[in-house]
């Protein structure tokens, strides 16, 4: 991933997906003052320009008690590595994201086959194949009777 900033580029965004926030304590500034509750989250933002894709991993931040909501920085993945490292040929087209995984990985599909990226916030991203789709236990098929049941 390599940094992309100070580029406008919210109107080029066909999909946007927010992972899961990992909040954290950090300690008053006073010993009167109970801890505060600051968060992080990635989104992954997906951009075309005519044909081609591009995707950019956001990351963001909130303030004490989800106050404040910025987007701390933004990278962009290079597609045109990942084609190479694959065997991908022609057109940079094709990423479908599937599913979050975890706060710092996700699912995706490029033409076809599927691949989970891991290590969202560290300086490298690593992308490997999946043969299946990791089952997420919070989301479970609505049944027949119309109301959608979470199983715990």
């Amino acid at each position: 991933m390599s940094p992309w900033k100070d580029r406008d580029y919210y109107a080029w965004i066909v999909f946007l997906s927010e992972g899961p926030t990992m909040w954290r304590e950090i300690p008053p500034p006073k010993r009167s003052e109970g801890p505060k509750s600051v968060g992080r989250a990635y989104r992954v933002v997906q951009l075309v320009s005519e044909i081609y894709d591009t995707i950019l991993v956001e990351e963001v931040t909130f303030g004490h008690e989800g106050c404040c909501k910025k987007v701390r920085s933004v990278n962009k993945i290079d597609l045109d590595a990942f084609a190479k490292a694959f065997g991908f040929v022609g057109e940079i087209s094709g990423f479908e994201f599937v599913q979050w995984g975890s706060g710092t990985s996700f699912l995706f599909r490029f033409q076809g086959r599927l691949f989970l990226a891991t290590g969202l916030g560290k300086p490298t991203l690593t992308v490997s194949e999946s043969e299946t789709l990791a089952p997420n236990p919070a989301l479970q098929p609505t049944p027949q009777g119309g109301a959608a049941e979470r199983r715990r």
